[in-house]
């Protein structure tokens, strides 16, 4: 048994198929609880799934509730102009890509444009 438990750290299985491995190879002994289903106690292996499903959604949920008080007080995403400007300029007062592609160029708000060298 030892080796199937390393094996299965290894290949690093998510976390909803590890809750239900529980729920297969529980024992009393170990846990001081319950059994899982091979050692005779279906219900731990329910507990198991329904604690699977139920975690996601109401991480989800929360989540959601979470951003939108947020939303009331602050905007949860850049406006059209600062993404057009790049996030560096907006946030950090930088240019993240200086030269090269990627480089941006800011024009005055009035939309003129100076060329160099010419008066």
């Amino acid at each position: 048994m030892g080796q199937l438990a390393a094996e299965l750290q290894r290949v690093e299985f998510g976390e909803g198929v590890r809750i239900l491995f529980i729920g297969f190879f529980a024992q009393q002994s170990w846990n001081g609880v319950s059994d899982g289903l091979i050692y005779g106690d279906a219900a731990q292996l329910g507990e198991q799934a329904l604690a699977a499903a139920v975690v996601p959604v109401y991480a989800f949920v929360v989540t959601f509730l979470i951003l939108r008080a947020i939303a009331l007080v602050t905007p949860l995403r850049a406006t059209e102009r600062e993404e057009a400007l790049g996030m560096h300029i907006v946030q950090h007062g930088e240019e993240a890509y200086a030269t090269g592609e990627g480089a941006i160029l800011i024009a005055p708000p009035d939309g003129e444009v100076a060329v160099a060298g010419r008066d």
